[in-house]
């Protein structure tokens, strides 16, 4: 008995010692990144404690320690990655077990250098197979910009993995990482893209279903996207779609340039094909453009748009001068700038994220079904749809601490837009979604057609605008009330005005039914 006790205290004593020396060896502060790429001569900066690819210059007696850390600290990544995204958990147990029945006698990308295939990191590398050809389609992904075929193309699984490692890499090396998405993100959640053209009996991208409400959900690169943003890995969201999806997994909104238009902004209509982009969101592409270090295209065929330009710079950026890391290319398709791109992946978006997860241990943002309108604080929103923003009256952020109110009750009047092509248009609020947003009734706004202005037409307002601006995240309201709220005999209930498809009529023709909030 007394000699296991005295092993007991031994061993106790020298786990107490092995602590001892890892504080001392931390406070020492002698820390330094893990070896990332060897392409890049930029020196790193101090690491931060967002990044995950550090380590400590440790004795021996402190890896042990530092390895247990770690072992316990994946352990508990993947408990909780398995507990909330059961559904996915086949998935990847398939990509981890390069599981490549669906890949035999396919055959490989050719035609083109191993540059296109891979990348400028990956050009070099011998362990590096070839794309296969999945799906064979002879027509124009984008016809008039672009004479890129069609064909659908996959990473062996073996390839796939080392990409997503070295995809990790980057973004832990990277300072300013940004995300460009096109419609190609966005089809597994149910929303048709323009590239496509093998059909969905053949295509590898299958459309996904909405819910049964009719509400599009976000996918789930969406938020592992949203997910590695939150971790200060990611810095920006440039999107091209217009369906608010970044914002549904919890992305910001004033971390999101919507380039090209929205579906949940009044003040920034879908823009046309040769329409004209919004001025302050043009330059803060330009500043972005600039400042990025790395850019993250997904599922867009890069076909010559004109925000194609946050790709194209750091890219020719690390080409040329051996500056950041350029571009990341992730899609089935090939595209223009596939050769000039550091790293090029061929694969389904939703497997690269569920990959690149495990790699960076973050995890998504959980997946909100059914989301409903919420309520503020009383010093927030006094009455129902009233809300105090620290916004002056004509809308701008006030520097002096002013406040006014954004009155959005049903049947308001008085709504004016601040910016866009509809500018100074007059409209009201009509009610409000189950799912929290604003419906307002504007004159059409679409630029270059001969009913802009003139008729009216429903523009929804995000739910997620309400925080940005409550809290004074965004330069400038997108609509103003032209007369402000009156506390006096305010007290008035509002009702919300829930969408539902109507069981008779024309095909689902919507109809309208108003419910207390």
């Amino acid at each position: 008995m007394k000699s296991q006790f005295k092993a007991a205290h031994n061993s106790l004593k020298e786990m107490q010692n092995v602590m001892n020396i890892f504080e001392n060896e931390v406070k020492s502060q002698e820390v330094k990144y893990n070896d990332v790429i060897t392409q890049p001569t930029r020196k790193p900066k101090a690491p931060s404690s967002k990044k995950r690819n550090i380590y400590v210059k440790q004795s021996p007696n402190v890896k042990k320690v530092i390895n247990i850390n770690n072992n316990n600290t994946k352990n508990l990544f993947k408990e909780s990655f398995f507990m909330q995204e059961k559904a996915w958990v086949p998935v990847l147990n398939k990509l981890i077990n390069e599981d490549s029945q669906k890949m035999k006698n396919k055959p490989k990308m050719s035609g083109c250098s191993k540059q296109e295939m891979h990348g400028i990191i990956g050009k070099d590398s011998n362990d590096w197979g070839a794309p296969l050809l999945m799906v064979e389609c002879g027509k124009e992904a984008r016809p008039g910009y672009s004479q890129v075929k069609a064909h659908e193309y996959h990473d062996t699984p073996a390839t796939l993995k080392k990409k997503v490692k070295t995809l990790a890499n980057l973004i832990r090396a990277s300072e300013n990482a940004i995300i460009y998405s096109g419609a190609g993100i966005s089809t597994a959640s149910g929303i048709p893209d323009y590239a496509s053209k093998a059909g969905q009996n053949k295509t590898l991208a299958k459309r996904g279903k909405k819910s049964a409400n009719g509400y599009v959900l976000p996918t789930f690169s969406h938020r592992a996207l949203t997910g590695m943003f939150h971790n200060g890995l990611l810095k920006r969201w440039i999107q091209q779609n217009h369906d608010g999806l970044p914002q549904k997994a919890g992305m910001p909104q004033h971390d999101v340039n919507e380039i090209h238009g929205s579906w949940y902004d009044p003040s920034n209509p879908v823009v046309p094909m040769t329409g004209t982009l919004r001025t302050d969101l043009y330059k803060d592409l330009s500043k972005w453009e600039s400042k990025t270090d790395l850019c993250i295209a997904i599922g867009t065929s890069l076909s010559g748009m004109g925000a194609d330009c946050c790709v194209h710079t750091p890219a020719q950026k690390f080409e040329h001068m051996g500056v950041g890391f350029g571009s990341v290319i992730i899609g089935i398709q090939k595209t223009g700038e596939d050769v000039h791109s550091s790293l090029r992946i061929f694969a389904l978006i939703d497997e690269v994220f569920v990959l690149l997860c495990q790699e960076l241990e973050v995890l998504p943002t959980p997946l909100h079904k059914n989301p409903r309108a919420k309520r503020y604080p009383k010093h927030i929103e006094p009455v129902e749809s009233v809300f105090v923003v620290p916004y002056d009256k004509n809308g701008n952020l006030s520097k002096t601490g002013e406040t006014s109110y954004l009155d959005l009750r049903p049947l308001n009047q008085n709504l004016q837009l601040t910016m866009g092509p509809g500018k100074g248009f007059k409209g009201e609020c009509v009610g409000r979604t189950l799912e929290g947003h604003f419906r307002i009734r504007l004159p059409h706004q679409r630029e270059g057609s001969k009913k802009h202005g003139k008729g009216t037409s429903i523009y929804k307002l995000g739910s997620w605008w309400i925080e940005s601006l409550v809290y004074g995240r965004e330069p400038k309201l997108p609509l103003i009330n032209l007369k402000q709220f009156n506390k006096v005999g305010a007290n008035v209930k509002t009702k919300c005005v829930a969408i539902t498809k109507s069981k008779k009529g024309n095909g689902g023709v919507r109809s309208y039914k108003d419910l207390e909030f």
